[in-house]
């Protein structure tokens, strides 16, 4: 799991964890997701997330297993909540940590759903780009 982090999720995340985030930034990662969603053959549409798949399974009971998906999931948060100031940076913070939240979990909620219906996962990323942007989710960068 740790390797999956460092490999996969991390590398991912990057640009909205950089020391200076682009406004386009979060919209980019979302819009990423959105696509790998639509192609089937993509690893996060045929399998999902290894650790929000992990929560959902009996080795989350495992306490180091736990805390490392309960890390990723703040991880998560924290570089969305990024992306989404950056994107925001002319506007008031008003409502921000909300926005992250409901963003963050319409993230897992995609990973968890991708398995069985990758569709239903691109339209949960659609939703979260629309929370911000109140457009075309799949084609706005305002």
């Amino acid at each position: 799991m740790q390797s999956y982090l460092d490999e996969v999720i991390r590398p991912r995340l990057q640009p909205l964890k950089a020391e200076t985030v682009a406004p386009e930034a979060i919209v980019d990662y979302l819009l990423g997701l959105h696509g790998a969603f639509h192609n089937l053959s993509s690893m996060p549409a045929s399998n999902g997330c290894l650790l929000i798949n992990a929560a959902g399974a009996p080795i989350a009971r495992d306490p180091q297993v736990s805390r490392l998906i309960a890390d990723y999931r703040t991880e998560l948060h924290d570089a969305i909540a990024q992306g989404i100031r950056a994107h925001h940076s002319t506007r008031s913070a008003a409502g921000e940590p909300q926005l992250a939240d409901a963003v963050t979990n319409l993230v897992v909620a995609a990973f968890a759903l991708a398995r069985i219906d990758s569709a239903q996962a691109a339209q949960s990323i659609e939703t979260a780009v629309r929370l911000f942007t109140g457009g075309d989710a799949t084609s706005s960068h305002s």
